[in-house]
C-alpha cells in the first residue's frame, strides 16, 4: 500500500473512486473503482464493493437513486465540481458531499456525516424558537382584551395577565395563589361546580357566571378554560352589556309576544322562503291549526286565500308581499278555507320585513264585521218600526222596476188618515203600534215580486209590476175590506188610497206618483171629517173608561156652563158650543197617564207639570177638525185667569174668550164641590165664597155673578 492510499485510507471522510458505464453510447450506471474504510463505515457495508455497480448495491428508492445518477453523470460530462447536501432516509443520516470529475468515464466523491452536527444546530434553532415563542405568548398573554389565566386543578391562580387589572381593578400579585371561585358570585358557584364535573380531561368548556370586581360589583364573563395535566388554561370575556342586551331584547320578546298573543288578529311571522316561524292563538282559531302543526313549514300548504266573487282562483298574496317588499292590503273581499273547510271572510295586511328578512301576516275575521255590514245595509233599507222596506230602498227600486219588462207597473199610494190625532190624543207609541198594524194588514197582500215602503211618517206605497187596473182595484178592495173588519169603536183605522198605473217608457215615473197621490188625497178629503169626528168619539169613550170621575165630572160642568150661558143671555148657537167645549174640555187628559189621571192623593209638582199639558192636547185634538176649531181654542184656553198667571199662555182678561172664562168658572166650582181622596168636598157656600174671592185674579165677575144667580 502506498502513501497515497494510507492517506485516502485513514481520511475521516469517506472516499469512493468511481468508473462510469456507458449502453448505447450513454452513462447507464457506474462501478465502484476504489472506497476507503471511512466510505464503508458512514454506509455500513461490510464487504468489499470495489467492482460491483451503484444500482445493484443501493436499496434507495429507485426514484433517487435516478437523480443520483442524473448528477454523477452530469458532473463527469461536464467536467465540474459540486457540493450537495443530502438526507438518507435508509441510514437515517444526512451528508455534505462533493463531486469531482476525473477525465471523460471517471469522478471522485467525498462524503462527511453531518448529522450529529446538523442535530445540534436545529436544537439551537428549536430553542431560540420556543424562547422566541414563550416571549411572543407572554407579549400576547399580557396585551390580550380578554381575561387570561392559568390555574392549578385546585383552582388556585398562577399566572394572570393585565387585562385582570384593567377589567376587574385588581392588582395582578393578589390575585396569584387566590381562588377562581372566590370571586363567583354565590348563586353561581353551583351551576360552575356542575360544569367542571361533567368535563372530560382535555376538554374545551363554555360557560357564562358573574365575577366579583374589585368594587363589589358583579360582572358578566363569558369563559372558555382547558384543563391540560394538572393545570387549566381559560380566557374570559366581559360580556356584561351584551347579557344586559340579550335581557331587555328577551323583555321586548316577551312583551312582543305577549302583545302577538293577545291582540284579536291571526299574527303569522314567515320567513323569506314562505316558512312559518310564528302562529299566535288567533291563528289558530281562525284557520283551525295548532301552532304545532304549522311551525317550520310552508305557509301556502295552509293558508289559501280565495276572491269572494271567484271561488275557483286561489290568491298568491304572501309571494306578492315578499316579493314587492311593501305594505299590502286587499282591496276587494276575499276569504279563506280554514281546516274545517270552513270559508271565513278576512281582511289581510302583509308587512314585509326589512333586508328581505320574510312577512308579517295580519288576518281579521271579517265575519261578524260582514254579518254587521250586511245587517246595516239591511237596515238601511228597512223601516225599523214596521218591518217594511223604507223610503231610500223604494227609491232605489223604483228605477230598477221601471223597465220594459216590468209593465205595466202600479203604484199605489196610502195614507194613515188619523196619525196625527193618535199621537196627539194617546201618545206617539199607541200612533207607532196603529203603524205597525197598518203595515200588519198591507203585508197580507204583497207577493215575492211586489215592494211595500213606507216612504214618510204616515205614507206607504206599493210597487206592483206586470199587472192590470182590474189587479189593482180588486187588491185595493180587499184591503179595504181587511181594514173595516179590523176596526170597531174604540181602535178606528183608516186609511187613504190612491193608484196609478206605468203602461209604457213615455210616461215619467213622477208623473205616475204624483197621480196616485192627488187621487189619495182626494180620497183623503172626502174620509176626513168624518173619521175624525168618529175618532174624537173614540177618545172621549176611552178617556171616560179610564176615570169615571172625568166622565162625571166634564157632564156636570158641561150643564153648569150652560146655565151661565143662559144666565148671561148668549145666543143659542155659542150656549152649544159652551155646552159641546164643556164637555169635551178635559179630552186632552186622554195622555195622562191612568196612575196619575185617578191618583188618590195630592199630585207632585212633576205630576201637576203633567197635567197642565192636557189643554194643549186637547187643541191639537180638536183643531184638527174644521167643525170643532172654535171649541179647540175654549178648550185651549180654559186654564187662563184673569191676572195672567194662568196657562199655557198666561193671557189675560179680555184676551180670554168668553166661553173659556164661563168653563173655567164652572170648572173650579165642580172641583172644589167634589170629594177628593186627599180632601173633602167643599160646601156649595165656602165655593161660591172663594169664587168671589178669586173675582178679578182667577175668575171674570160678570161670569161669577151670573153663575151665582143661577144657583137662586
Amino acid at each position: 500500500m502506498n502513501i497515497q492510499n494510507k492517506i485516502i485510507d485513514n481520511l475521516p471522510l469517506g472516499y469512493a473512486y468511481c468508473q462510469l458505464i456507458y449502453g448505447n453510447n450513454k452513462p447507464v450506471d457506474y462501478i465502484f473503482v476504489e472506497v476507503n474504510e471511512a466510505f464503508n463505515k458512514y454506509f455500513e457495508i461490510e464487504k468489499s464493493i470495489v467492482g460491483e455497480s451503484f444500482l445493484n448495491i443501493v436499496d434507495e428508492d429507485i426514484n433517487k437513486k435516478q437523480e443520483w445518477l442524473n448528477l454523477c453523470f452530469d458532473v463527469v460530462l461536464n467536467n465540474k465540481t459540486v457540493d450537495i447536501e443530502e438526507y438518507t432516509e435508509l441510514l437515517n443520516k444526512k451528508f455534505r458531499m462533493r463531486l469531482h470529475a476525473c477525465g471523460d468515464k471517471h469522478f471522485i466523491t467525498y462524503f462527511f456525516d453531518i448529522t450529529k452536527e446538523q442535530t445540534q444546530i436545529n436544537n439551537l434553532l428549536l430553542e431560540q424558537r420556543l424562547k422566541n415563542t414563550e416571549n411572543e405568548l407572554a407579549n400576547f398573554f399580557n396585551v390580550n382584551l380578554d381575561l387570561f389565566c392559568i390555574a392549578n386543578s385546585s383552582g388556585e391562580l398562577l399566572k394572570v395577565n393585565q387585562s385582570w387589572n384593567r377589567i376587574m381593578g385588581y392588582e395582578l400579585s393578589d390575585l396569584v395563589g387566590k381562588k377562581l371561585f372566590d370571586f363567583i358570585h354565590p348563586e353561581d358557584i353551583e351551576k360552575t361546580n356542575k360544569i367542571f364535573e361533567k368535563s372530560q380531561n382535555e376538554e374545551i368548556l363554555s360557560f357564562v357566571n358573574r365575577y366579583k370586581t374589585i368594587t363589589g360589583d358583579y360582572i358578566y364573563l363569558e369563559w372558555h378554560s382547558y384543563p391540560y395535566g394538572d393545570n387549566i388554561f381559560a380566557s374570559a370575556r366581559d360580556v356584561t352589556k351584551r347579557i344586559s342586551l340579550e335581557n331587555s331584547l328577551n323583555v321586548e320578546k316577551e312583551r312582543l309576544n305577549a302583545t302577538l298573543f293577545s291582540v284579536g288578529e291571526a299574527v303569522i311571522g314567515i320567513d323569506k322562503d314562505g316558512i312559518i316561524y310564528l302562529f299566535n292563538d288567533e291563528a289558530e282559531r281562525i284557520l283551525g291549526y295548532h301552532h304545532n302543526e304549522v311551525i317550520g313549514k310552508k305557509i301556502n300548504d295552509f293558508v289559501k286565500i280565495y276572491k269572494e266573487n271567484n271561488n275557483d282562483e286561489c290568491i298568491d298574496f304572501v309571494n306578492k308581499v315578499l316579493n314587492k317588499g311593501k305594505i299590502l292590503k286587499n282591496k276587494e273581499e276575499i276569504y279563506l278555507v280554514n281546516k274545517n273547510n270552513k270559508r271565513v271572510p278576512i281582511q289581510l295586511k302583509g308587512n314585509p320585513i326589512k333586508n328581505n328578512m320574510g312577512a308579517v301576516l295580519v288576518i281579521s275575521d271579517y265575519s261578524e264585521s260582514k254579518q254587521k255590514i250586511l245587517e246595516i245595509n239591511r237596515l238601511s233599507f228597512y223601516d225599523h218600526l214596521t218591518g217594511v222596506y223604507n223610503r231610500r230602498y223604494y227609491e232605489t227600486m223604483v228605477n230598477k222596476f221601471d223597465k220594459e219588462a216590468q209593465y205595466p207597473l202600479a203604484l199605489i199610494m196610502i195614507d194613515v188618515d188619523n196619525l196625527k190625532m193618535t199621537n196627539d190624543a194617546f201618545g206617539h207609541i199607541e200612533g207607532d203600534k196603529l203603524l205597525i198594524k197598518v203595515a200588519s194588514i198591507l203585508k197580507k197582500y204583497i207577493t215575492k215580486d211586489d215592494i211595500l215602503a213606507r216612504i214618510g211618517g204616515d205614507e206607504f206605497v206599493y210597487l206592483i209590476p206586470n199587472t192590470s187596473l182590474d189587479k189593482v182595484q180588486r187588491l185595493i178592495k180587499k184591503i179595504e175590506n181587511k181594514v173595516e173588519r179590523e176596526s170597531n169603536k174604540t181602535n178606528i183605522i183608516s186609511f187613504s188610497i190612491g193608484s196609478a198605473i206605468k203602461y209604457n217608457k213615455n210616461q215619467k215615473m213622477e208623473d205616475v206618483f204624483k197621480e196616485a197621490e192627488d187621487m189619495m188625497y182626494k180620497n183623503k178629503i172626502n174620509e176626513t171629517t168624518n173619521l175624525k169626528k168618529r175618532t174624537i168619539d173614540v177618545i172621549m169613550t176611552s178617556l171616560f173608561e179610564k176615570s169615571k170621575r172625568e166622565m162625571l165630572h166634564s157632564a156636570r160642568v158641561s150643564l153648569i156652563s150652560e146655565k151661565i150661558a143662559k144666565e148671561m143671555g148668549l145666543p143659542k148657537e155659542q150656549i152649544k158650543n159652551i155646552r159641546t167645549a164643556a164637555l169635551m174640555h178635559d179630552i186632552g187628559k186622554i195622555s195622562i197617564s191612568e196612575e196619575v189621571l185617578n191618583k188618590e192623593g195630592k199630585l207632585t209638582e212633576s205630576e201637576y207639570e203633567e197635567i197642565k199639558t192636557h189643554s194643549e192636547i186637547g187643541y191639537r185634538i180638536l183643531s184638527s177638525v174644521s167643525e170643532f176649531s172654535n171649541i179647540a181654542v175654549v178648550v185651549l184656553q180654559h186654564h187662563e185667569k184673569m191676572d195672567g198667571t194662568g196657562y199655557p199662555s198666561r193671557l189675560k182678561g179680555s184676551a180670554i174668550s168668553l166661553d173659556a172664562r164661563i168653563i173655567a168658572v164652572a170648572d173650579a166650582y165642580d172641583a172644589m164641590t167634589a170629594d177628593r181622596s186627599y180632601r173633602k168636598a167643599m160646601t156649595k157656600e165656602a165655593a161660591i165664597s172663594e169664587l168671589i174671592k178669586c173675582t178679578g185674579t182667577h175668575f171674570d165677575k160678570d161670569v161669577v155673578d151670573a153663575f151665582i144667580k143661577t144657583l137662586k
